[in-house]
């Protein structure tokens, strides 16, 4: 009798244990990447390359439509700054790429910091959650890396591809640089 006490005993316990291991934990998302992005805006579009160095330090850079080719909106210490065939520009406007560039960097950081992971009815991983723009979700795809990163509130969907973590030196030299 003890011995069949003991063991149930234990297996309880060994179960119990395993079930904590499939508890839903966070990705890390915590990390400087690259990766280019169909981005639509409030009526807006265009593609992107676009670099995380780090929480509140991005860069993105448009490569479509052909009127704003080039021009690179850079979000770093809470200015934004334009910069476009050889000119530079710090501005704190509201215009589309401000925005855009404003909406996608603080929803992705927000989730980034912690947010609430969601399994939705086909699957998908997704963290959702509020950042000073509003309501967000990033869904992830493959290997758990951003695959759409978006906002109702402000009309905000980012279709990510070609995501690349950065090696720790090529943030530290960006960093150095600026």
């Amino acid at each position: 009798m003890k011995r069949l006490i003991f063991v149930l005993s234990a297996a309880a316990i060994l179960s119990s244990c395993a079930s904590a291991g499939n508890a839903t934990k966070p990705p890390e998302l915590d990390v400087p990447f690259g990766a280019e992005a169909e981005i639509s805006y409030d009526g807006s579009e265009c593609t992107a390359k676009i670099v995380r160095y780090g929480s509140g330090r991005w860069e993105f850079t448009i490569t479509e439509p052909y009127a704003l080719e080039g021009l690179t909106v850079t979000e770093s210490g809470g200015k934004t700054t334009f910069s476009m065939l050889g000119m530079e520009s710090t501005a704190d406007i509201s215009g589309a790429a401000v925005s855009m560039a404003r909406a996608l960097s603080s929803a992705y950081d927000a989730a980034a910091a912690g947010g609430e992971v969601t399994h939705g009815s086909a699957g998908e991983t997704a963290l959702t959650g509020t950042s000073d723009i509003g309501r967000y979700r990033v869904t992830l795809g493959e290997n758990a890396e951003p695959a759409v990163i978006a906002s109702e509130d402000c009309k905000l969907k980012a279709q990510l591809s070609s995501f690349t973590v950065m090696p720790e030196n090529e943030v530290t030299a960006e960093l150095d640089e600026s």
